[in-house]
């Protein structure tokens, strides 16, 4: 059992290690002259002329990593980027507390190479910050009506996170 238990926490720091590579690794690698990306770095800024259609948190997120960073691709893609891994982590964070430790590793290596989550992290209008917004609130719902332990395999818990696409 306790070798067990090594082993899921071993898979669980691995595949979050692996994640953070697939998020962060090469944000420097290209510059902002895509337009669509020059677009939302300059709606961030304020510059344009018009406004980009987006969400305004993701908006923010970038003019904050101009400000704290300078103004470069991977400063505008590093807050996106992290709210891509803070997604990933909250949905593991709740299978693991209603599932087990092996389920969330499992779920980060799906979710870290779903092409969805890392084509919307990885650049500037990536919409990475609403999908953690929408985990956020579908964990706190899931929470709030099942607050009362952990669930175990096999048991309705467990089933109602499966069937909400967890």
């Amino acid at each position: 059992d306790r070798r067990r238990v090594q082993w899921e926490r071993f898979l669980a720091a691995t595949s979050l290690a692996l994640a953070s590579v697939l998020l962060f690794y090469g944000l420097s690698s290209f510059g902002i002259w895509d337009p669509w990306e020059l677009s939302a770095a300059d709606s961030a800024q304020g510059t344009a002329e018009e406004a980009v259609v987006g969400s305004p948190l993701r908006q923010w997120l970038v003019a904050f990593g101009f400000d704290t960073f300078g103004i470069s691709g991977w400063a505008g893609r590093l807050p996106v980027a992290f709210s891509g891994l803070l997604a990933i982590m909250v949905t593991a964070s709740l299978v693991w507390r209603f599932i087990g430790l092996r389920a969330a590793a499992y779920v980060v290596l799906i979710a870290a190479t779903s092409p969805l989550l890392l084509f919307n992290a990885r650049q500037m209008l990536g919409d990475a910050p609403g999908i953690l917004a929408q985990a956020a609130v579908g964990a706190t719902a899931i929470c709030a009506v099942y607050s009362h332990g952990n669930a175990k395999e096999g048991s309705p818990k467990a089933w109602v996170l499966w069937s909400v696409g967890v």
